[in-house]
């Protein structure tokens, strides 16, 4: 579990490696509200999300690719052994079985992955001004039923 001094050191580090000068707390708080005003865990899970199952795509196709270039550059390997199969063909076979099922599992993961939406407490709701108190609002104290003396009380 992190403690304060954990949280301390990123700061640390974070300050250190954008190059900030911080000489004063005002200074940290500032950064430190900066930092969090563009912080966007949301995004920032998508992100990973969209990284991961692009990436694992990527390499089982590209895997797939140069294995099937490599087995039919040479066309002596083509020739269908004694079973009637090519062994090349098996292994391009199974190659390509596994590539499109590493694909279809990066795809279904990172569905699944994006349909979690981990739980975060609501935010307190601000209350309107209706419903806060006379003393919370600023001048209260001078607050008063007033009458208009320039309108009628009857409206012809």
């Amino acid at each position: 579990m992190p403690d304060s001094s954990d949280n301390l050191q990123e700061v640390r580090r974070l300050v250190k490696q954008l190059g900030i000068k911080v000489e004063t707390v005002d200074d940290l708080q500032r950064v430190l509200v900066a930092v969090n005003s563009n912080y966007n865990p949301d995004s920032l899970r998508v992100k990973t999300i969209r990284t991961i199952s692009t990436t694992a795509i990527s390499v089982s196709m590209g895997a797939a690719g140069i294995v099937s270039f490599f087995a039919l550059a040479n066309p002596d390997t083509i020739r269908p052994a004694a079973s009637g199969f090519s062994p090349v063909f098996i292994v391009l076979i199974v190659m390509w079985f596994v590539a499109g099922v590493v694909s279809l599992l990066a795809v279904l993961l990172g569905l699944r992955w994006l349909k979690h939406v981990p739980y975060r407490p609501a935010p307190e709701p601000v209350p309107s001004i209706t419903e806060r108190p006379a003393a919370a609002l600023p001048g209260s104290d001078k607050i008063t039923t007033s009458e208009n003396l320039n309108l009628p009380r009857e409206i012809p």
